[in-house]
């Protein structure tokens, strides 16, 4: 199942749903960026709240959304999906366990800053932000 809606200044949204993951891109092509293929490994839902930040010119260059993570044992977690959007690609950039750190948002908003603008969607690989292991 999938799905899309405005976002910020009318960017679309894309979204979908498959064995219990979601995948979440941005942009008139969203289906065919990368972020439409990635996902969390355990079965996850997304919150419904994005935050865009903004280059000086206004225009977006990545997102932030909480995730919420089960795994088969029960053991639940949060985790703050850092995703670069734009001209050169949207893909998950960084995650952040919002579990294990005590400043997990703005933590997203450093990887959002810091490694998004030349984040290499081809090549590059999600980074780790923070402290990992906050599942209960």
């Amino acid at each position: 199942m999938a799905w899309s809606c405005p976002g910020l200044n009318d960017i679309p949204v894309w979204v979908a749903e498959g064995d219990l993951r979601y995948l979440v891109s941005f942009g008139k092509d969203a289906r065919r960026q990368v972020a439409a293929s990635q996902t969390l490994p355990p079965f996850n839902r997304i919150n419904d709240t994005i935050e865009w930040r903004l280059g000086a010119d206004g225009r977006p260059y990545a997102t932030i959304l909480r995730w919420f993570t089960e795994f088969d044992d029960g053991r639940q977690g949060q985790v703050l999906v850092v995703t670069r959007t734009g001209q050169g690609g949207t893909c998950h950039v960084a995650y952040v366990d919002a579990l294990a750190n005590s400043d997990a948002n703005e933590l997203a908003r450093q990887a959002a800053d810091g490694l998004s603008p030349g984040f290499d969607c081809r090549s590059a690989t999600p980074v780790i932000f923070g402290k990992a292991g906050g599942s209960r």
